[in-house]
């Protein structure tokens, strides 16, 4: 495990007060191999690898986990929603061909068709364009302006009429819905308005445009039925009717508009509760900026949605708005979603998101935000429309961005970007499969699933389920923290209350293991007579003492420059012995090396960590955690130094107070027994248990009233006084002669910390 070059035998003289009782059995340079397990046999290939394989497929496998859990958590979702989603347009059914359908093959219209194919188009507004009654026929959906007689392409801004016959319908009351047409529209049957929105004219002064689906009832008595929808868009650049209208009897009608409808709701719904939730996160967790973003990117897509809804909600909630400002509100509505999009994935992912793309991102939507605002001055809903049609490329821009911070965050495994990236992918699926069925370049299934919705939905549910998934981790890395702080206030603790420093280091080697996520950690301290350092503490190879040389290995090199040393590859660092694992077969990847050095600069030894667990390498926080626990490791080792010092310095005292023959009788600066060693106690004929009591002062205070005076000058003065051949009153009553010495005590800073008595009893000579 360790990665000294070589091992050297140790040298008698240990540091006894370090550790306390050594295990004697060193290794030397001829076993082989030098590290063994802890109950001292060689440890194997398969027991050393496959404990840390185990752990490391722990880890790895808890996040795997995680990501299997975020994907049912998603999948669930789409199921319970799925049925809302069932696409029940009949997609056999027959095309249009010359502005005619024949149903008479097809049978009762059970469930909605699209009234998609070729429809007659006939021309309204005369100049620009063909003369005012001209016949052509264009694809629906699709815009006319694509078709035209001869070379000539018909103009985007016109009046003109849809028309569509139907045959071999069944009598009987039906339902025509026409998806939301951005220009004045009217809806005919037999020559009969129907619906209208806006006011349908020849010419933009007589026409007031709007943005409205139509839902229309039809009572169909024969079985042939005319359809016309008129069209006046002189107001932006689009033309032609983009969705296709679907037709049906009025009960399987009605139940596809009734979906249709809760699927728009649960949309905005679905949208608006996720706003507020991540605003409410932000509101509450200040550093979380990516869910203000999140919340400003959903409270944005609202008035796209509501516009691309079954119809569009904000004309219908606000009927007076004018079509420009529905327009700006869009439109502006979709480019701050785009660039909260972008920020808010860059806050999810910012290691994936340079600062400089970032800054571009930002600054081209804003000049898109500029632009739709001078557009909207300059030349109304038109020069709203122009600015979106080259507005294309940036939002294509902005999504192809996300989508590769994304793709690059799940290649490097981030949290989330696996839920996040599935949600991107399959609403870009769903966009360009609709997209592709809609132009006929795909066929439909006969029953599906309304993908483009759906896409929208599980793009919105793989943002609870990563909103969820980082708040989780944020609670379990506020309990990690917390149960790492736990710990460092227990090694704190038991550094103060703990004596034995073997047992302290050892539990300070442990809780680094379990901080640090390291398959091991290992203790080395410095052997200044034989220039080496040992191990102290070294888990999966207790049983022996490990020994090199102090410059050798990573550790070495840590332990002369006195600086952390992290190494995320071992065998690509040339201070790392090999051949050590090759004996152990331990695979060392990682090594975290810390310095062990006291507040005064001395240099005590090295800690190190081996191998995370979870197979990732030791970052600056771990380097940080580490440094921690090596100073926690320098205090334990002073505080042992320190405790031995002042116990051999008292053993000593104590030791030379018990040789003497004389009394030595020791008073605190209120002049009360101190201490008094054993000849005093047998002089004044004290009991030992009795020396330092109250009484047993009194009673040789009163017995040598004359004693008193002479102590209080010498506390008062400070000059040494000594009394020879004095009648001494002991406490048994027995007076005897004795030389007296009362002498100050001084304090390290030359305040009076005493007096010391000595009584030599002179009786017998005498």
């Amino acid at each position: 495990m360790d990665d000294a070059g070589s091992l050297f035998l140790p040298t008698q003289n240990q540091i006894d007060w370090m550790s306390g009782p050594h295990n004697t059995d060193y290794v030397t340079p001829m076993e082989t191999p030098w590290i063994v397990s802890a109950r001292g046999a060689p440890l194997s290939d398969t027991v050393a690898k496959e404990g840390i394989r185990k752990a490391s497929g722990d880890v790895r496998t808890q996040r795997s986990w995680r990501v299997i859990y975020a994907l049912f958590a998603v999948t669930l979702l789409c199921l319970v929603c799925a049925p809302l989603f069932l696409n029940t347009v009949d997609q056999s059914a027959p095309r249009a061909s010359g502005g005619v359908i024949d149903f008479s093959k097809f049978g009762a219209l059970d469930r909605p068709v699209p009234l998609r194919g070729e429809w007659k188009l006939v021309w309204r507004s005369g100049s620009p364009g063909p003369p005012a009654g001209t016949e052509l026929f264009t694809q629906v959906p699709g815009r006319w302006s694509n078709v035209g007689p001869g070379e000539a392409p018909l103009p985007d801004q016109a009046a003109a009429s849809y028309v569509l016959t139907l045959e071999g319908l069944r009598p009987g009351r039906y339902v025509l819905y026409v998806p939301t047409i951005h220009a004045a529209s009217r809806v005919l049957a037999n020559g009969e308005i129907l619906s209208e929105w806006g006011k349908p004219g020849l010419t933009p002064e007589t026409t007031v445009s709007t943005v409205r689906a139509h839902d229309v009832l039809i009572d169909v008595k024969s079985d042939k039925l005319q359809l016309q929808v008129d069209f006046s868009g002189y107001f932006q650049r689009n033309d032609g009717i983009e969705g296709a209208p679907l037709f049906g009897l009025a009960k399987p009608m009605n139940q596809w508009v009734t979906l249709h409808w809760l699927r728009s709701l649960l949309l905005l719904t679905s949208c608006l509760i996720l706003a507020c939730y991540g605003l409410v996160v932000f509101m509450y967790r200040r550093r979380e900026r990516n869910w203000l973003y999140f919340s400003i990117a959903a409270f944005a897509m609202l008035p796209v949605m509501a516009v691309f809804a079954h119809d569009n909600l904000i004309l219908v909630a606000a009927p007076g708005l004018s079509l420009q400002n529905m327009r700006l509100i869009q439109y502006l509505s979709v480019t701050v979603a785009l660039a909260s999009l972008v920020s808010y994935t860059h806050e999810l992912f910012p290691a994936e998101t340079p600062r400089w793309l970032l800054q571009i991102a930002l600054a081209i939507f804003g000049l898109d935000f500029l632009a739709y605002v001078a557009g909207a001055m300059i030349a109304g809903t038109m020069g709203l429309s122009m600015v979106a049609h080259w507005s294309l490329w940036v939002r294509i821009g902005g999504l192809s961005c996300v989508l590769g911070i994304v793709f690059l965050a799940a290649l490097r495994r981030r949290e989330g970007a696996a839920v996040y990236l599935l949600g991107m992918v399959f609403y870009f699926c769903a966009m360009m499969y609709t997209d592709l069925v809609t132009n006929s370049l795909l066929p439909a299934s006969a029953v599906s699933l309304d993908l483009l919705p759906l896409g929208m939905l599980v793009m919105l549910f793989t943002q609870i389920v990563i909103m969820a998934e980082r708040w989780a981790t944020a609670i379990g890395g506020a309990e990690e923290t917390s149960g790492e702080l736990r710990q460092l206030l227990d090694v704190n603790i038991a550094i103060a209350s703990e004596i034995e420093l073997n047992a302290l280091l050892r539990r300070i080697v442990t809780v680094t293991s379990q901080i640090l996520r390291a398959d091991r950690s290992s203790l080395f301290l410095y052997d200044g007579r034989a220039d080496e350092l040992w191990s102290m503490v070294a888990e999966g190879v207790e049983s022996r003492e490990i020994r090199f040389p102090a410059v050798a290995g990573l550790a070495g090199d840590c332990f002369t420059r006195g600086m952390a040393v992290n190494v995320t590859d071992a065998y690509a660092d040339v201070r790392f012995n090999q051949a050590i694992d090759r004996a152990t077969g331990y695979r060392t990847r990682a090594v975290l090396s810390a310095p062990v050095v006291t507040r005064d600069g001395r240099k005590l030894g090295v800690m190190q960590a081996f191998n995370r667990l979870d197979g990732e390498v030791f970052d600056e926080a771990d380097v940080a955690r580490m440094m921690s626990f090596a100073a926690q490791a320098a205090v334990a080792i002073e505080n042992a130094t320190l405790f031995a010092e002042v116990a051999a310095e008292r053993n000593y005292n104590d030791s030379i107070l018990r040789s003497m023959s004389s009394g030595v009788v020791t008073l605190d600066p209120e002049q009360r027994f101190a201490k008094l060693n054993a000849a005093a106690c047998v002089i004044l004929g004290v009991e030992p248990e009795q020396a330092s009591s109250p009484e047993t002062q009194q009673i040789l205070a009163a017995n040598n009233p004359w004693l008193v005076p002479e102590i209080v000058a010498v506390a008062a003065d400070g000059q040494p006084k000594i009394l020879l051949d004095a009648d001494l009153k002991i406490v048994t009553g027995e007076v005897i002669s004795a030389n007296i010495s009362i002498v100050p005590l001084v304090g390290d800073e030359g305040e009076q910390a005493g007096l010391l008595i000595i009584v030599e009893d002179i009786s017998e000579g005498k």
